[in-house]
């Protein structure tokens, strides 16, 4: 076997010994190699032995990656004999995703995380029922100008450019008795430091449809809750 010396090239500046984005430092000078390109000397031997010490590690990374795994799977399969949980996290939801990747990538979950995954799907399937409901009983909405009565879905704050300034404007939108819902301006006589959102709410606006079942108030007046 050849005992040939070797040079060991730096791996910082690639051999070359100085390293172009510090140029303004000593020149670009690789301080690894103290601008020789080199480290040292081996040998062809010792060279073909340090290839060898790396390809045991790196095949002793992945069997216990892949053991890892596989322990990982089997802990997954135990988890989802709960039939109602793999059914529950199938359902497409941004925390039950989560929970559903933290699963996957280690295994195992709380109970606290599964009762949590098992109420989410709940409340969707009541919501969506609800919802299925409301969309059947729709009607068409009035245009003109009258008093309305209903509940607070949602209050958000838009930003408006007018003549170069911008504003941002209060709406809210609120679903009537009947499952129809109007989308407008928030009333300045309900503002206060108590959350709206939820709370039943009365008032007079001029009303238009976009829609069945979906419309738009402006200037909306004699606004109270009523709740």
């Amino acid at each position: 076997m050849s005992d040939k010396r070797v040079p060991i090239t730096c791996e910082r500046c690639g051999g070359l010994g100085t390293i172009q984005a510090f140029y303004y430092i000593e020149g670009g000078r690789c301080f690894d190699c103290g601008g020789s390109g080199n480290l040292g000397y081996t040998t062809e031997e010792e060279i073909r032995k340090e290839a060898e010490r790396k390809e045991k590690r790196r095949k002793a990374r992945e069997k216990k990656r892949a053991e890892k795994q596989k322990k990982i799977e089997a802990q997954v399969k135990e988890v989802l004999k709960d039939k109602e949980l793999k059914k529950a996290l199938a359902v497409d939801h941004y925390i039950i995703n989560d929970i559903s990747y933290r699963l996957n990538r280690y295994g195992t979950i709380s109970k606290k995380q599964i009762t949590l995954v098992k109420k989410i799907v709940k409340e969707k399937i009541k919501r969506d029922k609800e919802e299925k409901k409301r969309l059947a009983k729709l009607t068409d909405i009035d245009a003109g100008k009258y008093e309305i009565e209903g509940v607070i879905l949602s209050v958000k704050s838009y930003e408006n450019n007018f003549n170069g300034r911008v504003r941002s404007t209060l709406k809210m939108l609120v679903q009537l008795d009947n499952g129809n819902r109007v989308f407008g301006t928030f009333p300045s006589s309900l503002y206060s430091n108590d959350p709206a959102k939820d709370r039943r709410v009365s008032f007079t606006a001029t009303f238009s449809q976009k829609e069945k079942g979906f419309g738009y108030f402006k200037r909306p007046t004699k606004a109270k809750f009523v709740d």
